[in-house]
């Protein structure tokens, strides 16, 4: 449906979301999962990809895609942020998460960090969003954008520590971010990669002892991730 929407406005994004469609179609139709109406699916699409590759010019069909998808993202995210939390930046986040998993296709199915931690917030930000309006509570806007930025800089501060051998200092800076996002009780989608990087050199140096005090871990409580 979406692919259709856009058809006529931008053929290559139309193009490369039915061939993400296809492609789901096909792993359904391989696990078993098929049936004959998302049998007949699968060749519409089939058909109408196959025409679209003779018809345009795809040779910057990937930048095409993704600088689509980051507008629609961004769009979301300056609404959301300027406190506009309502169905516009819902529908917009939602349809942010679709164009950048339909991105996946481009690198082999699993979308790089940047894209794959902007994917999950646009979903986490769409559900949270239609949350607060099924219960006629403010939606959180750019005080969620806030924190998650405030978390992601802490994050940034723990591994400059570390790469001054400052172990105790990267736990100090790691811990701040995860207080920041559990005393909100914010999932931490787009600080998270900072975070388990953070945690993981802390692990990989084996100082835990001596950085914690006999206290092997860091609990992320949101994001139920342990360092």
């Amino acid at each position: 449906a979406r692919a259709e929407e856009l058809t006529a406005q931008e053929p290559v994004v139309a193009h490369y979301l039915r061939v993400y469609s296809l492609n789901i179609l096909i792993k359904g139709k391989h696990a078993g999962e098929s049936t004959p109406e998302s049998d007949a699916k699968l060749m519409d699409v089939l058909g109408k990809a196959e025409d679209a590759k003779k018809s345009l010019d795809l040779s910057q069909g990937q930048e095409t895609m993704e600088s689509f998808a980051l507008r629609v993202f961004d769009g979301a995210d300056a609404k959301d942020r300027a406190g506009q939390a309502d169905a516009t930046p819902k529908k917009q986040f939602y349809v942010a998460g679709q164009m950048l998993d339909a991105c996946a296709q481009f690198y082999d199915g699993e979308l790089p960090p940047d894209l794959m931690e902007k994917a999950k917030y646009a979903k986490f930000r769409c559900m949270q969003i239609h949350d607060c309006l099924r219960r006629g509570v403010p939606g959180g806007g750019g005080a969620v954008a806030e924190r998650q930025e405030a978390a992601a800089k802490k994050a940034e501060f723990a591994s400059s520590a570390l790469d001054f051998g400052d172990v105790a200092g990267g736990r100090r800076f790691l811990l701040e971010a995860l207080q920041i996002l559990e005393a909100a009780d914010v999932e931490c989608y787009v600080s998270l990669p900072k975070l388990l990087a953070a945690g993981a050199r802390l692990r990989k140096g084996q100082k835990w002892a001596a950085a914690s005090g006999g206290s092997p871990e860091i609990l992320c409580t949101p994001c139920a991730y342990t360092f």
